[in-house]
């Protein structure tokens, strides 16, 4: 059963929310950022990609804008290494 969503810091990876970033706000420059994974099909689908191809690329939506973010890595249980930022206006 998928954990329910925060709605708070959400992104999403596939069709589905993978986690919440911590903190008060999204994450807007390559590093190393806190989350907590949710319990959901798209999480594993994220790690599982992520170990077969060494990235991934998730999204979130901040005041009606899409980000688009790579995950390079996952150093730690909790720990996302974000690049590869690209912003698209609201529609």
């Amino acid at each position: 059963m998928d954990q329910a969503s925060s709605g708070a810091l959400d992104f999403t990876y596939g069709a589905g929310v993978a986690g919440s970033f911590e903190g008060s706000t999204f994450p807007r420059t390559p590093g190393r950022y806190r989350y907590e994974p949710y319990r959901s099909g798209s999480h594993l689908m994220m790690q599982n990609e992520l170990a077969t191809a060494g990235h991934v690329v998730c999204q979130y939506v901040d005041a009606g804008r899409t980000v688009r973010f790579s995950v390079v890595g996952c150093p730690d249980v909790g720990e996302l290494e974000l690049a590869d930022f690209v912003y698209r206006a609201p529609k």
